[in-house]
């Protein structure tokens, strides 16, 4: 009677594995087993598919940021000297970002201009269909949130600095990080999210998708 080659426990006629390691038998009286199928795990799941990459999504953010600040000057200009105040300016380029996004994704349909020009199109996360009117304020308000408090501080450099002014312009950079770094935060999630959402996609529970057709 043979026995198995890895644990020693004795083998039966037509056994094909072992019953105490589960090694395949290969003596002459073992019956060739079938290999086991196991279903592959599939490369992209149906959640992933069509979203938008994370250059495009920059792109189109570029194309926006642009525009948005264009708008923002024009809208600063009408306002003469207050409207270069540091903290008025912040609330011009808040309000104008606010009512370019939110009635861009609200009247077409999950598009603002720059992701028409990318065909990408911002969409309800769970069934993929358009925004509703709460998800519309949700992400705007958030992304607008962080844009202000972005806004709010101004780095201010010297052409030759002296010692005491270097040492000031490097307490502002730290500061400056401080306000920075909750809107670069939001805009970079996407770059390593598996589903490309910033932040304040996240609060709203929404996705960009790309339009390949």
């Amino acid at each position: 009677m043979p026995y198995c080659k890895v644990c020693g426990a004795e083998e039966l006629a037509d056994q094909q594995f072992c019953t105490s390691c589960g090694t395949p038998s290969d003596g002459p009286f073992a019956v060739p087993a079938p290999i086991p199928y196991f279903e592959a795990e599939a490369v992209n799941s149906a959640d992933a598919a069509g979203i938008a990459g994370f250059w495009w999504r920059v792109l189109s953010f570029v194309i926006d940021v642009i525009l948005v600040t264009i708008a923002s000057v024009i809208v600063g200009l009408a306002f003469g000297k207050s409207g270069k105040h540091l903290v008025v300016a912040a609330i011009i380029g808040t309000i104008v970002s606010f009512l370019y996004f939110g009635l861009l994704l609200r009247y077409r349909r999950g598009q603002t201009l720059g992701m028409a020009a990318t065909s990408l199109r911002c969409v309800n996360r769970s069934d993929r269909g358009p925004l509703r009117p709460p998800q519309v304020f949700l992400r705007t308000g958030a992304y607008c949130a962080l844009l202000f408090v972005n806004n709010l501080y101004h780095l201010t450099t010297y052409k030759h600095p002296t010692v005491a002014q270097t040492a000031h312009e490097r307490h502002q950079v730290l500061i400056a990080l401080i306000f920075v770094l909750p809107h670069a935060l939001d805009l970079l999630w996407a770059a390593w999210d598996r589903n490309r959402q910033t932040l304040h996609d996240k609060v709203a529970s929404t996705i960009v998708l790309r339009e390949t057709h």
